[in-house]
């Protein structure tokens, strides 16, 4: 469903005034004259808090109730509705139609809608369903990318880094990094990353290390950066295809990965490790992340303690949303995050190493409470069957296929 001028139905609980249009004439009117605005308008600051509102009330009137773990969704009378702005996503069961049905004549009778039938494109994604599975993917999305940016008929490469490469733009006083770039290929640049964050954070988990280590240097970036850049899109050019599938037949049980990289070579300026998680449910993933840790981390078990950390709170986060959701037959038992360093997994349990943890901000041991409380269990595994070894490095050709296929990455 798409809502038409949504930002027009709102009105203002605050005093705002206009000066009259160009050609308003007015009794008396001296130059004095204004209007004061009671419908919100495009452009206001407050006017997508408006419409949320709207919206909101006029959902929650209707039997519908707002998650706490996410304020975009709803549910109510056998349905779930996803709202991004003026976009409502409606899900039911084949078994709730007329309560759908309901639905949406309710929408369309309070507020100009387009009912655009079946989702088949969400949001710049592309759905493909079947009764047993569902597809995500955004190739038209990436086709247009590589127009955009001249990348079209690129030679495809199998990784989208080098697994050698280095991007700090000096070392011990020597530029590395080649010149900066210009004005007009630091704005394609920019542009670029733009898109490939928007990409890399909807159906493409592969290259969501590479998109974030490249993003630090928007700012000013060197012939390097963009050499690595371009080496994203020639990846992209050889994967349009690759995205995510969910299937009915596996089992709907979360569970993630989770890994750190201390003190990453890739880039050494401010020593603050890369961590990252991703987390499956029905064979495929649901949420993931790759970033640069907030502080210096002294060791790889700190660094992997701090990785756990922001991969636990994303856990307990699931489990609140799946409980919301009415699935709490999924959370029955702990939910499992695989990691690949013993002494952080230990640490999780019990502070039988206290004295190499002991000057850890407080925060990070949090995790060790969710453990006791059995919302989450880390479990220790290789470091080759960790599924988030590729969102915190890059990898060459044999070990990057083994990530994809471990993260459920296929050509669809």
């Amino acid at each position: 469903m798409d809502v038409k001028s949504a930002f027009l139905h709102g009105d203002l609980d605050e005093e705002i005034y206009l000066n009259l249009p160009d050609g308003f004439q007015d009794q008396g009117d001296n130059g004095d004259v204004v209007c004061r605005l009671l419908k919100s308008l495009y452009g206001l600051k407050q006017a997508s808090r408006v419409w949320a509102k709207v919206l909101r009330d006029f959902l929650v009137g209707h039997g519908l109730a707002r998650l706490e773990s996410d304020h975009c969704i709803y549910v109510g009378k056998n349905l779930i509705v996803a709202i991004y702005v003026d976009d409502i996503l409606i899900l039911s069961n084949p078994k709730h139609k007329r309560s759908l049905r309901q639905l949406k004549a309710e929408l369309k009778t309070r507020f100009k809608m387009k009912d655009l039938g079946p989702v088949k494109r969400y949001l710049g994604i592309e759905v493909r369903r079947t009764k047993r599975q569902i597809s995500l993917t955004q190739t038209e999305f990436t086709t247009d990318m590589l127009k955009r940016f001249g990348m079209e008929d690129c030679a495809p490469k199998l990784t989208p880094m080098d697994d050698k490469i280095r991007l700090d733009i000096e070392v011990n006083g020597v530029n590395i990094a080649g010149d900066p770039l210009s004005e007009f290929d630091k704005e394609r640049y920019q542009q670029a990353i733009g898109s490939l964050l928007y990409l890399s954070l909807g159906t493409r988990p592969d290259i969501s290390f590479a998109v974030s280590i490249l993003s630090r240097f928007t700012s000013r970036p060197h012939e390097k950066h963009e050499q690595a850049l371009n080496r994203i899109f020639r990846y992209l050019r050889g994967t349009l295809d690759v995205g995510i599938t969910y299937y009915a037949s596996k089992s709907p049980i979360p569970w993630g990965f989770t890994d750190a990289s201390f003190a990453s070579p890739i880039v050494i300026e401010g020593r603050r490790s890369p961590s990252g998680y991703i987390f499956s449910m029905a064979g495929g993933p649901v949420s993931w992340s790759s970033k640069r840790q907030s502080t210096v981390a002294t060791s790889s078990t700190e660094a992997e303690y701090i990785g756990q950390y922001n991969a636990a709170r994303e856990a307990v986060w699931i489990r609140s949303f799946l409980q919301e959701l009415g699935y709490r037959d999924l959370i029955k038992e702990p939910l499992v995050i695989k990691a690949d360093n013993t002494g952080a997994e230990s640490l999780s349990r019990d502070p039988t190493i206290h004295s190499r943890a002991k000057h850890l901000d407080i925060a990070y041991h949090w995790q060790r409470q969710q453990v006791e409380r059995k919302a989450l269990q880390f479990e220790d595994i290789p470091g080759v069957e960790n599924g988030a070894d590729g969102l915190t490095k890059p990898l060459a050709k044999q070990l990057y296929k083994t990530f994809k296929d471990l993260i459920q990455m296929n050509e669809i």
